[in-house]
């Protein structure tokens, strides 16, 4: 049998699997199935190198801090497709960090998650149809369920089960301005800490900074409120590093800065409440 023309039905057939690989793999991704995502991705770049597939996979590598890995693959889709706004994007996320816009960052940039550069949402440009026989994809066991952390009741922090997880919120602001913590937000953060250590030493704590409304003013040490709720997830991380025996990399950050704030009311009070964290711990 002659082998297929370059750029025939067999060349269509990978872009058609590969596509098909990458629209479960952002699914799984959506869903917070990073490991399903992963293997799809694998399959995906295994019947074509797509500037979509390497998106994808950068964007869930920036989400787990493996910012080199992500520079990589987003290098690589740019080598590819020079005009690839994504991976532009993403690359000028990472460079910017290396410029140190967060040089204040004391600790390794495996313990971050840049979950900003992932909040758009992603979705593959579309293949032309092609009429093909591609071989089956192979199908993923369903994800177990873990069970759900629980913690016992600490007074002024409350908990909730949300998507599988446990959120914690303190009642009243962890810190009073800046990075610098009030009295009763750091023994509120030692409790918290030592009952995570002692019901749930295997859970993975996202600790996620906020803001209250006020502008930042004058040109001071964070450039805005997101690089201040950064910096608010970053102090309480020290923090529960100093407090407790949790290892670094049992831990995520983000920032969400001023946005969706965990006290809505829009009150002077509400807003003082807003100078805090949201701790996060999933099984």
């Amino acid at each position: 049998m002659p082998d297929e023309p370059a750029g025939g039905i067999t060349s269509q057939a990978s872009r058609l699997l590969a596509a098909a690989y990458v629209a479960r793999a952002t699914a799984a991704a959506r869903d917070g199935r990073y490991d399903a995502a992963e293997a799809l991705l694998n399959d995906a770049l295994q019947a074509e190198r797509s500037v979509d597939a390497l998106d994808l996979f950068a964007r869930i590598r920036a989400q787990q801090g493996r910012l080199v890995d992500a520079e990589l693959l987003w290098s690589e889709a740019l080598n590819r497709d020079a005009s690839f706004a994504a991976a532009q994007n993403g690359l000028r996320r990472i460079r910017a960090m290396q410029r140190g816009r967060v040089a204040w960052w004391p600790f390794a940039a495996a313990a971050i998650v840049i979950v900003a550069a992932l909040l758009f949402e992603f979705r593959p440009r579309p293949e032309p149809m092609v009429i093909v026989n591609p071989p089956p994809i192979r199908a993923l066991p369903p994800p177990a369920q873990p069970r759900a952390v629980t913690l016992a009741a600490i007074p002024g922090i409350a908990m909730r089960q949300e998507k599988g997880e446990l959120v914690a919120t303190f009642e009243a602001g962890v810190f009073a301005h800046g990075v610098t913590m009030t009295d009763e937000g750091r023994a509120l953060l030692s409790q918290l800490g030592q009952e995570i250590e002692r019901s749930a030493p295997a859970a993975h704590v996202i600790i996620e900074g906020h803001c209250d409304r006020a502008p930042i003013r004058g040109r001071g040490a964070y450039k805005d409120d997101f690089a201040l709720g950064l910096a608010r997830s970053g102090a309480v991380f020290r923090y529960l590093q100093q407090t407790t025996h949790l290892p670094a990399d049992a831990f995520s950050l983000r920032s969400l800065g001023s946005d969706a704030p965990p006290f809505a009311e829009g009150t002077r009070s509400g807003d003082t409440r807003n100078r805090t964290v949201v701790i996060r711990i999933r099984p």
